[in-house]
C-alpha cells in the first residue's frame, strides 16, 4: 500500500495508491486523494486491505431483470388499494407495457423512451387522432395527472 504526501492549493494533503484483489480475483487499483491526515490515509489504505482480504472490495451491484411488466404487475395491487386515482394508472401502464413492457426496468434508457414516443404518435386514440405531446409526457414521467383515454 502506497501512502504519500503531496502538496496542491497551498495545502498538504495525503494520497492512498495501491493495488488490490477484488472479489473475481483480478488486481484492481485503488487510489484516493485529498486526505487531510496521514492517519486517515492510513486508516483508509488497511480498510481496503481487510476488504480485500474479506472479498467485499468492490463488491459488483447485480442488476434486477426485472422487466417492466413484472414491476407493474408488481405494483398494480397497491395502486389499485391505494389510489382513488388508479383506472387512470391503469390505462397509462397499458400503453407502456404494450410497447416497453418486455424491456428490463434497469436497462430502460431514453433510447427506448424516444422509440415509445415516435411508436405512440404514429397510433390513432379513440378519438381519432394522434395522441397530444402532453398525454405523452404524462405516461412517460409521472402517473399523477389527467384522465386516461383507456
Amino acid at each position: 500500500m502506497g501512502v504519500t504526501r503531496y502538496q496542491a492549493d497551498g495545502q498538504t494533503w495525503w494520497r492512498v495508491d495501491a493495488w488490490v484483489v477484488d472479489q473475481d480475483g483480478r488486481h484492481v487499483r485503488f487510489r484516493k486523494k485529498r486526505i487531510p491526515t496521514k492517519e486517515q490515509a492510513l486508516a483508509v489504505a488497511a480498510k481496503v486491505r481487510t476488504e480485500s482480504f474479506e472479498g467485499s472490495f468492490l463488491v459488483r451491484r447485480r442488476l434486477s431483470r426485472q422487466t417492466v411488466a413484472e414491476l407493474w404487475k408488481a405494483y398494480a395491487p397497491a395502486a389499485e388499494r391505494d389510489n382513488a386515482s388508479w383506472k387512470t394508472d391503469k390505462g397509462r401502464a397499458w400503453h407502456l407495457l404494450r410497447h416497453l413492457g418486455a424491456v428490463q426496468a434497469e436497462r430502460l434508457s431514453l433510447r427506448e423512451v424516444d422509440a415509445y414516443r415516435d411508436a405512440r404518435l404514429k397510433e390513432t386514440t379513440r378519438r381519432g387522432g394522434a395522441p397530444t405531446p402532453a398525454t405523452l409526457d404524462r405516461r412517460s414521467s409521472s402517473s399523477n395527472g389527467c384522465s386516461a383515454t383507456r
